[in-house]
Formats: structure tokens, sequence, C-alpha cells
């Protein structure tokens, strides 16, 4: 109405490719020389491929660039993961201690560690994110953050997971959450001290059974929550803890069968008489013997403790 444009004539026609697969519309309006008609249909459909290829190759251009963004990404947040995850694992007396990480092709967010503090404990993690690439590799650089800062001073676990829990929620979106396990081992007193915040729950091998280590909460940055608990258990020579996350139990081989709980039980159940490094080994070799070629889907990571006497 403001402009005085009228429209007095119109030509639809379908855009098609060589395929003949149609991706658009040709829409022409006011033929200068009248009504349209068959000659304008069949100029409109000798244009049509030429303006398919060029479409079809600028969105081609474009999904380019978002791939190459998104691998951009990746490569940042695997190298937020190789930072934070421990280069060397010091020993402390009486225990034996290994771990690993072996990211897929996609960043998913799993972190362990194997911290010695000042009074010769060990603080013991093992936990993965919500969701993958960027934005998981930061909440877990996050977390690694302030756990080595407040184990700087003295603390019970509790509380420190309650802290912990605050720092996630206020730097977390909804849809993000940790499970964590978070332990201290003490080689003077053989004891070890955990809460499971949400976590696969560490298996602890002893006098040829397993206890699954569940005692704690609702995984980090959920929502306020002040009711974690902690267990503490005595440790004796021979006892095998195993730390791991679900790249592990829910590796699928090519029938999409998963790895399962039951399987990892069994397998280091068996193996329990072996070294730390050994057990991390054959559990892993293991899971690539049941995944095949199958292409791995989430990061791998073990944390393994063995007291030896």
């Amino acid at each position: 109405q403001k402009t005085g444009f009228h429209t007095k004539s119109m030509l639809c026609t379908p855009m098609r490719n060589r395929d003949g697969k149609m991706i658009g519309v040709f829409q022409i309006i006011n033929n200068k020389r009248g009504l349209f008609d068959e000659s304008d249909v069949e100029f409109l459909d000798t244009l049509s491929v030429d303006a398919c290829i060029a479409i079809e190759n600028a969105q081609l251009h474009e999904s380019e660039l978002e791939k190459q963004r998104i691998e951009k990404e990746l490569e940042v947040a695997a190298a937020i993961q190789r930072m934070i995850l421990p280069k060397d694992i010091q020993q402390i007396p009486g225990f034996e201690i290994s771990g690993m990480n072996v990211p897929s092709r996609q960043v998913g967010g799993d972190y362990y560690d194997a911290i010695t503090l000042p009074d010769g404990r060990m603080a013991l993690v093992m936990a993965d994110v919500s969701g993958k690439s960027v934005p998981g590799a930061l909440l877990v650089s996050t977390l690694q953050a302030s756990l080595r800062a407040y184990l700087e001073s003295s603390f019970d676990l509790v509380s420190l997971v309650r802290k912990l829990n605050r720092t996630i929620l206020r730097n977390s979106t909804d849809e993000k959450f940790i499970t964590c396990f978070l332990a201290v081992i003490d080689p003077k007193t053989k004891s070890l001290t955990y809460v499971n915040a949400g976590h696969n729950p560490p298996l602890l091998i002893r006098a040829g059974g397993i206890t699954k280590l569940t005692e704690g909460g609702i995984p980090l940055g959920m929502m306020e929550y002040d009711k974690y608990v902690e267990q503490r258990l005595d440790i004796g020579n021979g006892d095998t803890l195993v730390m791991f996350t679900d790249g592990i139990t829910e590796a699928e081989n090519d029938k999409e069968d998963m790895y399962g709980d039951g399987r990892l039980d069994a397998l280091v159940k068996a193996k329990c008489h072996l070294s730390a490094p050994e057990i991390k080994t054959v559990v892993f070799d293991d899971v690539k013997k049941f995944t095949g070629d199958v292409d791995q889907t989430d990061d791998i990571t073990l944390l393994i403790v063995k007291c030896c006497n």
C-alpha cells in the first residue's frame, strides 16, 4: 500500500537439479510484455539446473565451513583434556596406582587424577561430564581447578563434595552435570574414604568378592544438594580398586551389544592377582577385543589402585 506496487501476473515453476529433485521454486512477477506464457516456462526450465548447481555449491561450502569449525572446537577440547590429565602418577607407600585415558574422536569430557596430599594421603578422582565437545571439556577443567584449589587446605570429604557441587552448579547450564567419584587413601591406616556423586560404582575386589562403592549422592551440578554421605573402608593386602567411566561398560560391538557391567565384573575378579598396570591393560584390551572394528564413540578411562602389603 505504501509503495503502490501491484502484482499483475505471476509465474511459479519448480527448480530441479540434475537428478530431477526439486530444491526450490522460481517465482517471477509482472512480465513487462503482459502475461506469462509457455516460452517463459521453458526459459526458466533451462536455468533450473544451473541455478541448482549454484545453490548446492553454496550449501556445500557452508557445510564445509561448519565442519571445519566443529573440528577446530574438538581440537581445542582435546587439548584441554590432555592438559588436565596426569602425565605421571606419583606412587604412595604400599600401593600400586595406574591410570589411562584413551579419547574417542569426539571429546567426551572424562577426567581422572591421583593427587598426593601434603600429609601423605592421596586423593583419587574419576569423573565424566554429560555432553561432549568444548563445553564439556571446559566444565571438567573447572572441576579440576576447583578440586586442586580445595585440596590445598584441610578438608573433610563430604564438605569438599558439597563445595564442588555448588561450584559446578554455578558454572554449568541446566543440561550439564558431572558424575564424580572422589576418594582419599591413607597409607598409614590402610583405609579408603569415598563419596560417589552419581558415578559408575567403582569395584573393590577382595577375598574373591566384589563390593560396588555406591554411597554418596547425586551428580555434581544438577541442583542444590547437601545430603552427600561418605563411607570408610579398610584396605588389605591384595585388595584392588577399579575406577572407570561408561566409555567401557557402554562400548558397543557390531551387533550393538554393550560390553556391560557383568563382563567387567567377571574380568577384574578373575585378574585381580595381577599388578595395577597389568589389570589396566587387560581391561582395555578386552574392551577393544569386544568392540572389534567398531569405532570408539566415547572416552575410555581407567584408574586402578592395588594394595601391595
